[in-house]
């Protein structure tokens, strides 16, 4: 076979297979295009309520006294006893004797003084006597000329300046004997105290260190943004709101009141000090401790309440400017907002939001204006 002949068969083959091959893809069968299901992502929500709002501002701050004194002694003096309780927490009720000093020397000068009194008091009423005789003698004689002299007034007026003086003798000495008496000026709590039995002490010492416990006072720091919100005596209302203070860790919740605010803002934070009084701190309600000194507590603030602000779920408030919503059509609302204040749980709002809206509760991944979601059930 020949060159040429070799060319053609293997070309005869060659397009055989082309034909055969164009053949099988023909009789394909074609599929029919599928439609690409949309992706749809299940959220949660919560309908928006109306209504309106109470404002509450969320705060910390340390428990500190309302009422705190030193108490000094007045008189010098060795002290002669002291109560068996006298430690550093114990609790004293008004009038209870803190320490009793010696008494002796200060008695002493009481009896004086009311010796000097009684003195001070016969000799007035001898002259009183005596005023009267001669004013009888003048009357017969006919004297005239200064009748004070021979009426013996002058003589009067010392004696009666001489029964005062004698009177305030004796309420010195007196007042100075209830000074040897150390008493409590209030209901209080020992913070401290360097007393001991025969000790001398004076003006310089200071006794004994007493908070009171009809009320203790805790001061946090709230932006002036917000004092708005709030009633604050002294500020914008005549009487405080309420406060809420909590202590965690210990199961302590007490209510208190706001009951000013300091007079200076704090330069560098740009936030106003409010003062909230919890009374009767250390006789708790059944099954809670009491609320001692020096914690560091969770204040929540409870101001006016507000007609334009919305409650909704702090999950749904998105960099503190807008809350996604779920619409009508079941898409994705991106709503902006103002900010008016924020608890654990909830963020209160002012924005175009309605009784009714549908807030998202769920978190997402990403969040894009009209995406499609669906109501996770």
């Amino acid at each position: 076979m020949n060159t040429a002949v070799k060319i053609l068969s293997s070309l005869g083959l060659i397009g055989l297979g082309i034909g055969v091959t164009a053949v099988l893809i023909a009789a394909k069968p074609k599929e029919e295009p599928k439609d690409i299901a949309a992706v749809v992502t299940p959220v949660s929500v919560q309908v928006i309520e109306g209504g309106s709002m109470p404002a509450r501002v969320s705060a910390t701050g340390q428990v500190q006294p309302s009422t705190q004194v030193t108490i000094v002694p007045e008189v010098n003096g060795r002290i002669s006893s002291l109560p068996s309780t006298l430690k550093v927490g114990a609790r004293f009720n008004k009038g209870e004797t803190l320490a009793q000093l010696e008494s002796r020397d200060y008695q002493a000068r009481l009896d004086q003084a009311k010796a000097q009194l009684a003195s001070a008091e016969l000799e007035l009423a001898l002259e009183e006597g005596r005023g009267q005789s001669a004013v009888k003698q003048w009357d017969l004689i006919g004297g005239s000329g200064r009748q004070e002299l021979a009426e013996r007034k002058p003589h009067l007026v010392v004696a009666q300046a001489n029964v005062r003086s004698a009177h305030a003798g004796v309420s010195l000495a007196q007042n100075n004997l209830n000074r040897t008496r150390l008493s409590a000026p209030f209901d209080a709590v020992v913070l401290s105290e360097s007393l001991d039995r025969g000790q001398v002490v004076g003006a310089s010492t200071q006794a004994v260190t007493l908070a009171g416990t009809e009320t203790f006072r805790v001061e946090v720091s709230v932006p002036l943004g917000k004092l708005q919100y709030l009633q604050v005596p002294g500020y914008n209302a005549k009487e405080g709101g309420r406060a809420i203070v909590r202590h965690g860790a210990l199961g302590i919740e007490r209510e208190g009141e706001i009951v000013g605010v300091a007079g200076q803002v704090n330069e560098q934070t740009r936030t106003a000090t409010l003062l909230v009084d919890v009374h009767s701190p250390m006789d708790p309600p059944t099954g809670q401790p009491p609320l001692l000194l020096g914690s560091f507590v969770d204040v929540s603030l409870m101001g006016r309440p507000m007609e334009d602000v919305v409650a909704v779920p702090i999950t749904s408030l998105r960099e503190g400017r807008e809350v996604l919503l779920l619409s009508s059509d079941n898409t994705l609302h991106i709503e902006p907002v103002t900010l008016a204040w924020t608890t654990e749980s909830q963020a209160f709002v002012r924005g175009d939001l309605e009784a009714g809206d549908r807030a998202i509760t769920s978190t997402l991944s990403f969040a894009l204006e009209g995406m499609s979601l669906q109501v996770q059930e």
